[in-house]
């Protein structure tokens, strides 16, 4: 068993099924796509959006240089496009816009060619709509329709307003179904953010345990069936972020096995792009956003969408009150510290076998070898005692292998005799 299968939540189809009926819940969802056969009718367009924006970035990193530039670093190499205007080492290279305003394009107008002629507003499934060319733009009541920055000059990102959950889930297959019908490209780059908020909770970003949402959500559910999204830049695992930031509080000491889940709530990054971010925690409409699921033809997976989404609300639900699953939270939490424990005196073990220069004999080795022996043992009696069922081999050297094994820890044969702390001969 894996750190992954210590956090694993599974909900049950009955609690699947009282989430979807939750009263409570108010929903609202972002749908990314992209539009193709604009880039082909105004490739020339593209094509020098396309080089502006590099140079710019060129540009930009070469100012950057020059700002951090220290004693005795090698200067910036200029951009090849400024050498090509002649310029040269040292000199003031001005922005590329100014420098060659015959690559602007005018991106407003772009979008708006874009949405008259690509997105067959006709047939838009809801009347209280609004378009913007602000990638920025927001409304509390209407559905929003903008570009996608992110996703090129044929992204759109369409985002719905906060509805009842019972609303949403009768009008995210209708936006499904016209992403399709104007076949719109949904790839890897597209994302489908959903936003969740309690009405029965009044200050969300007060009654929210972060760590406990996080400890408790499925990842591994929702990897199965959106696999991509697992290593994605812009949905980043909320159960790596809690275990790092265990392992870099935590020494392999029986005396830390209590949790300060305080500071692991404090330490969770308000960061937009966090599969569980909680940036809006600070806005006045308080909501969770999950941004797990998106990747190739999302918008043909309803069914599991929907499950993930009872998953998304159980979660948040249970997330909100303290006393619900709290015997189970804090065995989670035990299990994993000390798992985390485990792994990292393996790894000084593993450290001290795979060194051939260190002399084992030595005073300074063989004190070092004995604490951490003497904390593997004292770990691996507490490991018996909160996850009987996961090794059934007596604590020592065999017990050490196969943690060993089970962490994915892979070195050279061991030249050790663990039990009596000396070299094998």
């Amino acid at each position: 068993m894996g750190f992954r299968e210590i956090l694993l939540e599974k909900v049950s189809k009955m609690d699947i099924n009282d989430a979807l009926k939750n009263p409570n819940v108010i929903v609202g969802a972002e749908f990314e796509f992209k539009l193709p056969a604009f880039l082909e009718k105004y490739k020339e367009d593209v094509n020098r959006f396309e080089k502006m924006s590099d140079m710019e970035r060129e540009w930009t990193e070469y100012e950057e240089k020059w700002d951090t530039l220290g004693e005795g670093d090698p200067f910036p190499e200029v951009p090849k496009w400024a050498r090509d205007e002649g310029y040269r080492t040292g000199d003031d290279i001005p922005p590329p816009e100014e420098m060659f305003p015959e690559l602007k394009v005018d991106q407003n107008q772009l979008f708006t060619n874009l949405f008259k002629e690509y997105l067959d507003i006709k047939s838009f499934p809801f009347k209280d709509y609004v378009v913007s060319p602000d990638h920025t733009f927001k409304s509390s009541s209407k559905w929003v329709i903008k570009p996608d920055g992110s996703l090129g000059l044929s992204g759109i990102e369409i985002v719905s307003p906060a509805m009842p959950l019972t609303e949403f889930i009768k009008a995210c297959p209708k936006m499904f179904a016209y992403i399709n019908s104007i076949n719109a490209q949904v790839d890897e780059d597209c994302g489908f953010h959903i936003g969740v908020s309690l009405k029965n909770v009044k200050d969300l970003g007060a009654t929210l345990d972060i760590v406990k949402l996080s400890i408790f959500m499925d990842e591994g559910y929702i990897y199965q069936f959106f696999a991509t999204r697992e290593f994605n830049d812009y949905a980043r695992s909320a159960h790596d972020t809690i275990k790092k930031n265990m392992i870099e509080k935590t020494t392999p000491t029986l005396a830390k096995k209590l949790i300060d889940t305080d500071t692991l709530k404090r330490e969770y990054p308000l960061d937009h792009y966090m599969a569980i971010n909680i940036e809006h925690l600070n806005s006045a409409n308080q909501y969770i956003e999950f941004r797990y699921l998106g990747a190739t033809d999302y918008h043909r997976k309803w069914d599991r969408i929907k499950t993930i989404i009872a998953h998304y609300i159980y979660d948040l639900s249970l997330a909100c009150d303290p006393e619900f699953k709290k015997k189970e939270y804090h065995h989670k939490l035990s299990r994993l510290l000390n798992k985390i424990q485990l792994f990292s005196v393996c790894v000084e073990m593993t450290k001290i076998i795979n060194d051939k220069k260190l002399d084992r004999n030595s005073s300074d080795t063989r004190r070092r070898w004995k604490s951490l022996w003497e904390t593997w043992n004292a770990l691996y009696l507490y490991k018996q005692a909160v996850d009987k069922d996961m090794i059934q081999m007596k604590h020592g050297a065999k017990g050490f292998f196969r943690l060993c094994s089970m962490l994915d820890i892979n070195f050279d044969e061991i030249q050790w005799d663990f039990s009596k702390n000396k070299t094998l001969i």
